[in-house]
C-alpha cells in the first residue's frame, strides 16, 4: 500500500497526499445554469425558479443561488422577483460530484403578492429548495484531470474563501 501512495505522490506531482481544488463562482455557475428553470406545478399554480446566480458566503460557510421566481395561479402571474437559497456542499465519492446539501430559503421578494399570502408562498418556496435542489450538481471532478481521478475517493474539508471555494482532498 505504501508503495502504491508513493507511485501515487510521483505521478501527481510530489503532492498526492493532499489536494486543494479551487472553484470560483464562474465554474459553479457554468456546473449550475443547466439545471434550470426548475418548475413546480400543482392544479391551480405553477412556481418557476431561473436564471441562478451563485453566491458564496465565507462567514457562513455556505454556498448561495439566487433565482428569479414566478408564481401564476390559474395561468395568471401573480408575483415575480428574487430568492436567495443557500446550502453546503455534500460530496459523492462515488461519482465525484457536489451536490447543495441542507438547502435553505432564505429570502423572497416578490412583487404584486399580498401581504397575508407572504407566509404561504414562502413555505411552498421552501418545500420547492428542499425537494429540487439537492439533486443539482454543483461541480463534478474532473476525470481528464489527473490529480482528481486520483484523488475523487478522499475529502477532506470544504471551505469558502476568497470568493472561492476550497476542496481539500488527499488520500486516506
Amino acid at each position: 500500500m505504501r508503495i502504491l501512495t508513493l507511485l501515487l505522490a510521483l505521478l501527481a506531482g510530489g503532492n498526492a497526499a493532499a489536494y486543494t481544488l479551487e472553484l470560483s463562482d464562474k465554474e459553479l455557475q457554468q456546473a449550475v445554469q443547466g439545471h434550470f428553470p426548475i418548475v413546480q406545478e400543482t392544479l391551480f399554480s405553477r412556481v418557476t425558479l431561473s436564471r441562478p446566480e451563485v453566491r458564496l458566503n465565507a462567514k457562513s460557510n455556505r454556498i448561495g443561488l439566487a433565482v428569479s421566481v414566478a408564481l401564476s395561479v390559474q395561468k395568471t402571474l401573480v408575483g415575480q422577483g428574487r430568492g436567495l437559497i443557500d446550502g453546503t456542499l455534500e460530496y459523492r465519492a462515488k461519482t465525484g460530484e457536489f451536490y447543495l446539501r441542507d438547502p435553505r430559503l432564505r429570502q423572497v421578494r416578490l412583487s404584486r403578492v399580498k401581504p397575508e399570502y407572504n407566509t404561504l408562498v414562502r413555505d411552498f418556496l421552501g418545500g420547492l429548495t428542499r425537494q429540487a435542489f439537492p439533486f443539482i450538481v454543483v461541480y463534478r471532478l474532473q476525470d481528464d484531470d489527473l490529480r482528481q481521478r486520483m484523488l475523487k475517493a478522499s475529502l477532506k474539508s470544504v471551505r469558502v474563501r476568497g470568493g472561492k471555494v476550497l476542496v481539500e482532498m488527499g488520500l486516506p
